[in-house]
């Protein structure tokens, strides 16, 4: 079965970043995974469902892993469209389907630039110091980062996941979580971001060594204190089954109190306004979150890990002062992804849960797939996929 939607969404984003164009799936699940155990087989509709994922994402090709399960060998239970015996299964007639309805989307072979207004900072590098050491048992980098893309993805905005050495000019919202290892080009570059008035939010865990996994003799976080206005004034790391709690005083985000794990930045602000305090332990009342006004731009610090709904909160605020839309309102599990066209932009709809999904819509559209038009609303059935543009 497929991870969480959004990390196989975030994979194709991170994919279509890389190459800076269109990208091909070779091997696509088509069956039933195992080794030593196996995986539950693909409900009805989940090939299709992540077959369209891909090629909403950027994909020009998906390549089924694999024709027929073979016979022998390590990977005898690592299933393909067809079975041991080879013959024609509802797996089969579903990929068929798939194959007749992408004729009617072959106008998707031209690419289009994709139109992004927020990026993400990610680095193997950094993944690897963290793998090496971690911290605290419930700090994990990729999954700290896909807590701040998964409120982007339920609100149907397309992301760049940028490297180091990628321009930032263009973007309105940068976010960089964990930027452990930092070189001193970065550094100005975000510098150069914030000056020209972009947003810029960092986390704890950044500024701490250079290139070369050297720890630095500045107060945290380093070379982006001045940047970040403040300074940590001492940090711990909390034992796995301890949490701590966060209160809000941002009326625009409401105040609110959120629980928060594993790492606590006591921060001391020097220029930044602090909008979040711990309420708990010996560091009670101190700063756990802060905004910086920075010539133009503006830069957020968050000093903890918060619970999932204060993500979502952050970025709906954050999206509102860059003044980005996400356009349309999504119930949970359905996913919008905008691909751009010389047609015009297509939204593919999917609905990854289990029950029929009723999603609002702002104009009239018409489904490719299908040829149906839908004004106020569409309702997609469980692992439904529907291909709408604009009616012209």
């Amino acid at each position: 079965r497929e991870p969480s939607p959004y990390k196989v969404a975030f994979s194709h984003e991170l994919t279509r970043s890389l190459k800076k164009k269109s990208f091909w799936v070779m091997e696509e699940q088509s069956g039933p995974a195992g080794g030593e155990f196996v995986s539950s087989t693909p409900h009805p509709g989940e090939i299709r469902l992540w077959t369209y994922q891909a090629i909403g994402n950027g994909a020009e090709g998906v390549l089924y892993f694999r024709w027929r399960t073979c016979l022998i060998g390590q990977e005898e239970y690592w299933h393909g469209i067809l079975d041991h015996n080879g013959n024609v299964n509802r797996r089969y007639e579903e990929i068929l389907k798939v194959g007749k309805e992408l004729t009617k989307l072959d106008f998707l072979k031209k690419r289009a630039p994709v139109d992004t207004k927020v990026g993400i900072l990610y680095s193997y590098d950094i993944d690897w110091a963290f793998q090496i050491q971690p911290h605290n048992q419930k700090l994990n980098y990729q999954e700290h980062l896909l807590k701040f893309y998964r409120p982007l993805w339920r609100k149907g905005l397309r992301v760049d996941i940028l490297d180091m050495e990628e321009n930032l000019s263009g973007y309105r919202l940068i976010i960089a979580p964990n930027l452990f290892l930092l070189k001193e080009e970065t550094c100005k570059k975000l510098v150069k971001y914030v000056e020209g008035g972009g947003y810029l939010l960092l986390t704890f865990r950044s500024g701490v060594k250079n290139w070369n996994n050297v720890v630095t003799e500045k107060t945290l976080p380093g070379a982006l204190s001045e940047l970040a206005g403040i300074e940590v004034e001492e940090y711990s790391s909390l034992p796995s089954d301890e949490e701590s709690k966060v209160e809000i005083v941002e009326e625009e985000i409401g105040n609110k109190t959120y629980s928060c794990s594993a790492w606590c930045d006591v921060i001391r602000p020097k220029k930044a306004k602090p909008f979040g305090f711990y309420a708990h332990g010996y560091f009670k009342g101190k700063p756990a979150l802060t905004i910086n006004r920075y010539n133009t731009g503006y830069v957020l610090y968050i000093g903890t890990i918060m619970e999932d709904k204060f993500y979502y909160d952050l970025l709906t605020w954050l999206l509102a002062r860059t003044k980005i839309s996400s356009s349309l309102e999504l119930p949970e599990e359905v996913e919008l992804i905008r691909r751009p066209t010389e047609k015009g932009d297509v939204l593919f709809f999917l609905n990854h849960g289990e029950k029929e999904k009723r999603v609002k819509l702002n104009q009239e559209y018409k489904d490719l797939l299908s040829g149906k038009t839908y004004r106020e609303f569409i309702d997609l059935k469980e692992k439904e996929v529907a291909c709408l543009v604009e009616r012209s």
